[in-house]
C-alpha cells in the first residue's frame, strides 16, 4: 500500500459544513479592504472620510465593501446627529481575536507569504 493509497486520519474529517464555513468567511474577509476596514472599526466607530484617509482607499471601493459588510452584519450604519457612522455589529466585534490570529500567524510566517 503506497501513501497515495492510505485513508486519511486526523483532521480531515471535518464535516462538509464546517468547510464550507470556512470558504464563506473567507470570502468575506479575502476581499482586498475587508479585512483592514472591520480592523480600523474595531477601534471605534468612525465616518465614511475618516475610513477613507486613515486606509488610503479610494471612495468608490470603501462603499463597495461597506455596503457588502453592511449586507452580512458586520458593520452597521448608524445616523448620528446628521452624520453618518460606521461601527462594528456584535457580530463584527466577534472577528477581532480572529483577526488578532492571523495577523500574528503571518508575522510568524512573513516568509511564507510574501509575494
Amino acid at each position: 500500500m503506497t501513501v497515495q493509497d492510505e485513508p486519511l486520519k486526523g483532521r480531515m474529517d471535518v464535516p462538509l459544513e464546517k468547510c464550507e464555513e470556512l470558504e464563506r468567511i473567507h470570502f468575506i474577509l479575502g476581499k482586498r479592504w475587508m479585512g483592514p476596514i472591520v480592523d480600523t472599526l474595531r477601534q471605534r466607530p468612525a465616518h465614511f472620510n475618516e475610513l477613507s484617509k486613515v486606509l488610503d482607499v479610494s471612495r468608490r471601493m470603501l462603499s463597495a465593501r461597506l455596503k457588502e459588510l453592511i449586507s452580512i452584519g458586520v458593520v452597521e450604519r448608524t445616523d448620528e446627529h446628521g452624520e453618518i457612522l460606521y461601527a462594528l455589529t456584535p457580530s463584527g466585534q466577534e472577528l477581532g481575536p480572529s483577526l488578532d490570529v492571523m495577523r500574528e500567524w503571518a508575522i510568524r510566517h512573513v516568509d511564507l507569504i510574501r509575494d
